[in-house]
């Protein structure tokens, strides 16, 4: 089964283009909970799982594994003159 979930960027300055991380981990988590949910078989039975999104980016964690903050997509172009 096939289930998807729209997560929006935001421009909180000229050419930055981000994502909340928390935002992106509930949407994938609750995109998965939905696919179980039409595949019509008990959650044990399921051997893979895949997420997928559209293009590059930067998603940067601490040593826990947290979000160091949000993510910067493909589309931000900030660091322009340094590249």
């Amino acid at each position: 089964s096939v289930a998807r979930r729209r997560v929006p960027q935001s421009m909180p300055h000229a050419r930055w283009v981000e994502r909340d991380m928390a935002g992106l981990w509930q949407a994938t988590a609750d995109a998965i909970k939905e696919a179980i949910a039409l595949s019509g078989r008990p959650a044990g039975d399921i051997r893979a799982v895949a997420a997928t999104a559209h293009g590059d980016g930067l998603y940067l964690l601490d040593k826990d594994r947290r979000p160091l903050g949000p993510g910067i997509l493909s589309l931000d172009s900030r660091a322009g003159e340094i590249v």
